[in-house]
């Protein structure tokens, strides 16, 4: 899969799986995986420059904390994988037992469960209502954005009219806000510095215990929608629908037709008739000539150039003081 300036491997079989477990860890490493699917780009203002250096070392910081508790978070990301997959499997279930799911629809809810995992805890994650009107809120922000940037610049300050028309009266970002509100104030009366951060919003406040709940729900909100809306990159590994419900069976051979055409076999080797002359070796060159210790500047100057002048001669005469009248 080519996307503008990358290119994405996609595992499509177990035979490529077992590939990916073979190989070293040094070859697959999940801080370079990091830093180049979650570099700052598009991020409202908030860019960091991609450098060890004042401005760059919360890009590096970030990166190591959230590579560093991958393993504490991993079983959280399969349960709530394995939960959405359930779901899905269960409303899209038919009478012969196969179950047919949209794909799209459950990688972003089960993404975007993730993302509120490590945004606002593991409450707001299992939360219904929380996950559900967060994604309408994102719906919302995408269309009225992509609304006011297809209109022409002179009509853009009349799109508060199609935004009325999309949110409504905006009650999901309510929700969304007002539950950010509230977690920072029960953050902010019961953290205790022995305690592990569980989540972005409780380093937040930790880290920044003089700015206002306003500027922290602001931040968040912003971080929210920007990080929310990046498509997710999943690995998967396709499987008939009907092997979820029934015992699994082997997979057809496809046709003859989509096998890719095999490639032209090689010419054999063949042995030159005569075997190549010798080929002398070639002489080193002479080494450089040295030069005297004691020489000169003319004498490394052109033949056709004058000598430098001495440095006497480029001082300005003395100024001869006259007796005063």
């Amino acid at each position: 899969m080519l996307i503008p300036g990358n290119r994405l491997h996609i595992v499509s079989s177990k035979e490529h799986w077992d590939e990916l477990n073979k190989t070293s860890v040094d070859h697959l490493s999940s801080h370079a995986w990091s830093k180049q699917h979650f570099q700052p780009k598009h991020t409202f203002g908030y860019e960091w420059p991609d450098r060890r250096d004042e401005d760059g070392m919360p890009v590096v910081r970030a990166i190591r904390t959230m590579t560093g508790r991958f393993q504490e978070l991993t079983p959280k990301y399969l349960r709530i994988m394995e939960e959405e997959i359930k779901e899905a499997l269960e409303k899209g279930r038919r009478e012969d037992g196969s179950s047919r799911l949209l794909l799209w629809h459950t990688i972003n809810h089960f993404a975007s469960r993730m993302n509120m995992l490590m945004m606002f805890g593991e409450e707001r994650a299992n939360d219904p209502e929380f996950v559900d009107r967060g994604l309408k809120y994102i719906d919302e922000v995408t269309l009225v954005s992509e609304a006011a940037k297809n209109f022409p610049a002179f009509i853009v300050p009349a799109t508060s009219i199609i935004r009325r028309m999309i949110v409504g009266r905006n009650l999901n970002q309510r929700h969304i806000l007002e539950a950010i509100a509230s977690d920072i104030r029960k953050h902010r009366a019961n953290d205790d510095p022995k305690d592990k951060m569980s989540s972005i919003l409780h380093g937040l406040v930790r880290a920044l215990p003089h700015a206002s709940d306003s500027r922290i729900s602001h931040d968040m909100n912003i971080t929210f929608v920007s990080s929310t809306t990046a498509t997710p990159i999943v690995i998967l590994i396709p499987t008939p629908t009907s092997t979820l419900a029934n015992p699994p069976a082997r997979h057809p051979t496809p046709p003859r037709h989509l096998h890719p055409p095999a490639p032209p076999p090689r010419p054999p080797h063949r042995a030159l008739p005569h075997p190549l002359p010798p080929q002398p070796r070639p002489q080193s060159a002479p080494p450089p000539r040295k030069l005297p210790r004691r020489i000169h500047a003319h004498a490394l100057l052109p033949l056709n150039s004058h000598p430098p002048r001495p440095v006497e001669a480029l001082r300005f005469p003395r100024r001869v003081r006259r007796p005063p009248r």
